[in-house]
């Protein structure tokens, strides 16, 4: 993952899922834009929509039969959950963090949030960067047959955050937490 703040510096972060990090694959990549980000008019949106606009869409079975079809189709795209990946190793700038049986490392992409989240969690203690999608400038996957690498260019600096493990059934308490108490900060974006 390569990380661009303001003032021109950069930090270069690379998501592994699995194997080693390939440190040139700059020719292999395929590079997305942030407008490649940006949500688009899905087929169940765009049917619900023409149903209705069609002036007597309430007159007649076979209209609000086609009405509640399309509604369920839309309401069924709207509950779409995380995706959730599992990370080896995740580099930010020249820090790297290696997944292990005691450190868990994550990334999620939220899609009614718009934002991508990179998580570690080491026994009671979960750090995390949130990275909107509107920060997003570049997005590139490289698959190789030795690993597959996650590079996302953001044009704003990164605010960590970390919280307690909480017990089960609770949820986690976020705080912006610029610390360095131990081995497991997130580095600061130039």
């Amino acid at each position: 993952m390569e990380i661009s703040g303001p003032g021109g510096g950069s930090n270069h972060t690379h998501l592994t899922e699995r194997g080693e990090i390939l440190e040139d694959a700059h020719d292999k990549k395929d590079e997305l834009r942030a407008e490649d980000l940006e949500l688009k008019l899905n087929e169940p949106f765009l049917n619900f929509m023409r149903l209705r606009l069609i002036p007597q869409w309430g007159q007649g079975f076979t209209s609000e039969c086609q009405l509640k079809t399309a509604q369920d189709q839309l309401e069924w795209h709207s509950q779409i959950k995380p995706t959730r990946l599992p990370v080896l190793a995740l580099h930010i700038g020249n820090k790297k963090f290696a997944r292990t049986n005691e450190c868990d490392i994550f990334v999620k992409f939220f899609y009614h949030k718009k934002s991508v989240i990179f998580q570690m969690s080491k026994d009671k203690l979960c750090r995390k960067v949130d990275i909107p999608f509107d920060d997003i400038t570049s997005f590139c996957f490289v698959f190789g047959q030795q690993s597959d690498i996650l590079t996302i260019e953001v044009k704003s600096s990164l605010i960590p955050l970390s919280a307690a493990k909480p017990l089960p059934g609770k949820f986690l308490d976020w705080k912006v937490d610029y610390s360095k108490d131990d081995e497991y900060y997130f580095p600061e974006s130039k």
